[in-house]
């Protein structure tokens, strides 16, 4: 895991970084290098853990590894992939999100035994994003209070 305090998280834009975080720890994938010792047989795909490439492309397989981030879902930004991390936090934790009327939605995280998860933030995807990556933090002993 990589170390990040609660308000790192919390103050991260919506976009490529906070994607790349929920793929990583919420989601359990990774950025596979498969290095074959000739450059033009080298390349990038991003895997879950069944080692499987996430890519909806019908070659998955770049040459660099940012091209291969451009594979991963917008999960902070796109609703259907943002429900993707519901799902997986439905598993482990109470979820509760609030669409609100107002300028700001909410995403609730009630895990056993702990202080709930608790993320304000101007879009629904954003707020669902960041609990969830916080709540992943948390489980890891991976956030700085």
């Amino acid at each position: 895991m990589t170390q990040y305090t609660r308000e790192q998280i919390l103050s991260m834009p919506v976009g490529r970084e906070l994607n790349k975080l929920a793929a990583t720890e919420v989601m359990g994938w990774l950025m596979y290098h498969y290095d074959k010792d000739v450059a033009e047989n080298c390349y990038y795909v991003l895997v879950d853990e069944e080692f499987e490439s996430v890519s909806n492309a019908l070659d998955p397989e770049c040459e660099t590894e940012e091209e291969a981030w451009n594979h991963c879902p917008d999960f902070s930004g796109d609703i259907a992939a943002a429900w993707e991390l519901v799902k997986i936090l439905s598993k482990k934790y109470g979820v509760e999100v609030y669409e609100n009327a107002g300028p700001s939605s909410e995403c609730k995280l009630y895990p056993r035994g702990k202080t709930p998860i608790h993320v304000i933030s101007a879009t629904t995807t954003e707020a669902i994003t960041k609990a969830a990556i916080l709540a992943m933090m948390e489980k890891s002993g991976g956030t700085d209070s």
